[in-house]
């Protein structure tokens, strides 16, 4: 972790802590710095940094896992309330949940990679077509991590990753897009697919968008401690160059 810089040693209280406190500022660097210690004390797993093509495969197929099943889990649990702990147990419920998680999962990892191509824009990652398929393929190699779920196990994940190429697309003739805005996508398609009720689905939709959103913003700041920026930006470039 960097540490404090003269910057903000020389601004006055009220700017350096505003300064600070800002996404990637320093106080923000300690306070994840200080999370990724206790995580790593709790669990007794330390955290990896992503510095190479498999890296930040795994890296967006963890990070995309970990924020569909949180993201769906914490709705459900207020949803069902009481009635939760039943209702998780019920074999339908549970096969409907498994289903939501795992579309949640493959549009989480579409929208990471959108994510982490906003911030490593100003770098130079090669021509642009040649990009759109050194990042399909990233999207691919985070699929590929994970064994088919039962429900996909014939048609596999083909049709996810001709929608990211379309996303994708789009993505990278526009500016970049904030994290919150990328991740309704997500928040969509744990909607369409959690298993309640369609007047629940409408009248849910605004809250889940909040709280999805929420977490990817959150999940980004984890991410710029989690990826080598440089190194990745080299690695996806190597790609995009070898790409035919």
């Amino acid at each position: 972790m960097r540490g404090l810089g003269q910057e903000g040693a020389q601004e006055g209280p009220q700017e350096g802590a505003k300064e600070g406190a800002k996404e990637g500022g320093p106080l923000a660097r300690f306070i994840e710095a200080a999370r990724r210690r206790v995580a790593e004390t709790l669990t007794g797993v330390e955290r990896t940094r992503a510095t190479d093509w498999d890296g930040l495969a795994e890296a967006i197929r963890s990070g995309a896992a970990y924020l569909a099943q949180g993201s769906v889990y914490s709705y459900l649990r207020a949803r069902t309330g009481m009635a939760g702990p039943r209702l998780f147990q019920d074999e339908g419920f549970a096969f409907a949940l498994d289903i939501c998680k795992w579309e949640g999962f493959a549009c989480a990892a579409q929208d990471l990679i959108l994510i982490l191509e906003g911030d490593l824009r100003a770098m130079d990652l090669g021509p642009r077509d040649r990009l759109e398929e050194s990042l399909v393929a990233l999207y691919e190699a985070a699929l590929a991590r994970e064994p088919a779920p039962a429900h996909r196990a014939k048609q596999g994940w083909s049709d996810v990753i001709a929608e990211f190429r379309l996303r994708l697309a789009d993505a990278l003739a526009a500016p970049p897009r904030k994290a919150e805005d990328i991740s309704a996508a997500t928040a969509r398609r744990l909607m369409q697919h959690a298993p309640v009720e369609e007047a629940i689905r409408v009248s849910d939709i605004g809250m889940v968008l909040n709280n999805v959103g929420f977490r990817f913003v959150d999940y980004k700041r984890r991410m710029r401690e989690d990826i080598d920026y440089p190194a990745i930006a080299a690695a996806i470039a190597a790609r995009a160059s070898d790409a035919p």
